[in-house]
């Protein structure tokens, strides 16, 4: 055999060998087969464990979670660190994690011991083991088609999958996937369970919305209610108040370690980041640049805090900021209200006149309200709530009674 032969051999066994050893990387792309709950627990062969948030680098996108506690299996460190980076195929995937982060928020931890999946309520991300970090890949849209909604939520069904019960849980309906990537597709009830490990949505379906709000028949006057935020200890108001414009009123509430903001969506209350709103003792709303929306006034610790209402309307949105600016500049001059949002004139206080039948949902029989019942020559009727005492209160302000957590019904008032 030629010195040339030999060689050729010699190059030929050598990638042989190399084709051999190598392993490629992990293929990094989205879930796009329609997964079941049942379907990505029974995959986290290493463990499913709830964990919050400890600490934020927002300069380097990195998320630190300390465990709270274990679903299934065990996780090995109490620690957990999120390397998340600027991975995925688009911003908004590495956007989203970060803008929800913040100390104190919880999370839902899959993984099999190399890829994981975490679920922060209304987004998922997939991540990567590498060392002590898991470094984010690309964000899981096509999950919100297993769960989409309040952390809280998850965290109990799962519990209940585990020890082997069937649950309900809030998801988005399969189909558009512009839709799935921005958040904003239609929410549907399925049943979920170990046993349903295939995605099934037409064996699955029990009804159209998240079921925030829960339909009553036990309560005349009443249709839903919904559980609220908590933000004791130390629970102090409640202001409602339509701070986005849809005609549905929203709500502050207010304790003196936590604000919760609560956007009214119709069926379900989504949760909106206050920045820098770690507690105050009162919250009052109103319009002082005259533009037409809310603003928020919070009476805190370290002083007043003003917080500028700005409508994203290409998002369909709404968020706070906080307004340094002085407040005695000229008012701008507010713009004229379309036609469909004129407002309906203010009705006198309720002490001053007797209230009329089925006033309370009169504009919108399935509004929410803050109602009462009122005992009125043996018939029980609801008025609107007033506070006693309270002359110089700005629209919207409640005040609380220090109670921790809360329930709010809706309905309208009984003829």
């Amino acid at each position: 055999m030629s010195s040339q032969s030999r060689l050729l051999f010699v190059l030929g066994l050598a990638a042989g060998a190399a084709c051999l050893t190598w392993s490629p990387p992990p293929a990094q792309a989205y879930v796009e087969a329609p997964y079941s709950l049942g379907q990505i627990m029974n995959e986290s062969t290493g463990a499913i464990c709830v964990m919050r948030v400890e600490q934020v680098d927002r300069e380097k996108n990195l998320i630190i979670y300390r465990k709270v506690r274990d679903l299934k299996g065990k996780h090995p460190t109490e620690i957990i660190k999120h390397n998340i980076g600027r991975g995925g195929f688009n911003p908004r995937e590495w956007q989203y994690p970060m803008a929800w982060a913040e100390v104190g928020k919880t999370a839902v931890f899959f993984h099999n011991g190399g890829a994981s999946e975490t679920c922060i309520g209304t987004y998922w991300y997939q991540a990567y083991a590498g060392g002590e970090w898991w470094n984010m890949s690309h964000g899981e849209p096509f999950l919100l088609r297993s769960f989409a909604g309040n952390i809280d939520k998850l965290i109990a069904a799962v519990a209940d999958m585990q020890a082997g019960k069937e649950v309900v849980v809030p998801c988005m309906v399969d189909g558009n996937k512009d839709d799935l990537h921005l958040r904003r597709a239609k929410i549907q009830r399925l049943r979920a369970s170990l046993k349903l490990g295939n995605y099934n949505a037409k064996r699955d379906f029990v009804g159209w919305g998240g079921e925030d709000f829960v339909r009553i028949n036990s309560m005349p006057g009443f249709t839903h209610m919904s559980g609220l935020a908590r933000v004791d200890p130390e629970a102090q108001a409640i202001s409602a108040l339509d701070i986005d414009g849809d005609g549905k009123p929203d709500l502050c509430l207010v304790g003196a370690s936590k604000i919760a903001l609560l956007q009214n969506g119709g069926e379900a209350l989504t949760e909106l980041n206050l920045p820098n709103g770690s507690g105050c003792r009162a919250a009052v709303w109103a319009d002082y640049n005259g533009d037409g929306l809310p603003d928020l006034l919070l009476a805190t610790a370290t002083g007043p805090k003003l917080y500028t209402n700005l409508q994203l309307l290409v998002a369909a949105r709404t968020r706070l900021q906080p307004d340094l600016r002085r407040l005695d500049r000229p008012r701008r001059r507010r713009p004229a209200r379309h036609p469909s949002r004129q407002r309906l004139p203010r009705p006198a206080p309720v002490s001053q006149r007797r209230a009329r039948p089925g006033e309370a949902g009169r504009h919108q029989a399935r509004r929410l309200a803050l109602l009462r019942p009122v005992l009125q020559q043996g018939r029980q009727r609801f008025q609107h709530r007033v506070p006693a005492g309270e002359g110089n209160q700005l629209p919207g302000q409640i005040p609380g009674q220090g109670r921790n957590g809360g329930r709010l019904a809706r309905g309208q008032g009984l003829p």
